[in-house]
């Protein structure tokens, strides 16, 4: 009987065990690429390519804040709180906000007008299935934030992708408008079956040519394979 209860025991956890999966955030990525898509250059004037960064005459040519083109916030540190007097800014490599509150999860940036950022993942063995939650942050304005927080809104326009193996599985094109800081918000969430014997999965975030679309910041949060 005692036996018997063992294995049961041991047959629950690998139940659990399964049922949890693999969080995104405990993963790091194979590829990352960002540019400036082709179609801003005829029209905004502004240089295009992977590792481009033109940010015209909002602030010129500009790096990549974030070390090795990534952000993963993986934990919320028990006494995290920003900078006195300080909001929010997507330059922060180790923490990310949602109106406030502090999240974990994967971001993407989109620093100006046609900017593009993509993570490639190596999709963990077995898993059948993606979910997450899907956010853009407290930060609407990037390096002219100041301005956006004392002066004026700002809007936002913003195109996501997530493809396996180059098969599309989701696509989402979100606009909101007169923004200001700290308007984070949940804008969609996924549940995606990914194909048989897929082995990688793509997360592409955009920014499109809207008029006053300065600044973007995605957080993919609760990202799970399962």
């Amino acid at each position: 009987m005692k036996m018997m209860r063992n294995l049961l025991m041991g047959v629950c956890f690998i139940a659990v065990a399964a049922h949890a999966g693999t969080p995104l955030v405990d993963l790091k990525p194979i590829k990352v690429e960002f540019g400036m898509i082709e179609e801003v250059g005829p029209l905004w004037g502004l240089a295009t390519g992977p590792g481009v960064i033109d940010l015209g005459t909002w602030g010129g040519r500009q790096h990549m804040p974030w070390p090795d083109a990534q952000k993963i916030v993986a934990k919320i540190k028990p006494d995290q709180k920003l900078p006195e007097g300080q909001p929010y800014s997507s330059f922060m490599p180790d923490v990310v906000a949602i109106q406030g509150d502090f999240r974990t999860g994967v971001c993407l940036l989109a620093m100006s007008n046609g900017m593009y950022h993509w993570y490639e993942y190596a999709i963990p063995t077995g898993a059948k299935r993606f979910t997450a939650k899907l956010y853009l942050t407290d930060d609407v304005g990037g390096r002219i934030g100041h301005v956006v927080a004392g002066v004026s809104l700002v809007n936002q326009d913003v195109i996501i992708r997530i493809s396996a193996d180059g098969q599309q599985l989701y696509e989402r094109h979100y606009n909101r408008m007169n923004v200001g800081m700290g308007s984070g918000e949940l804008i969609d969430t996924v549940a995606l079956d990914l194909p048989a014997d897929a082995k990688t999965i793509r997360f592409y975030f955009q920014s499109t040519t809207f008029p006053n679309n300065l600044h973007n910041e995605l957080l993919i949060a609760d990202g799970v394979f399962e």
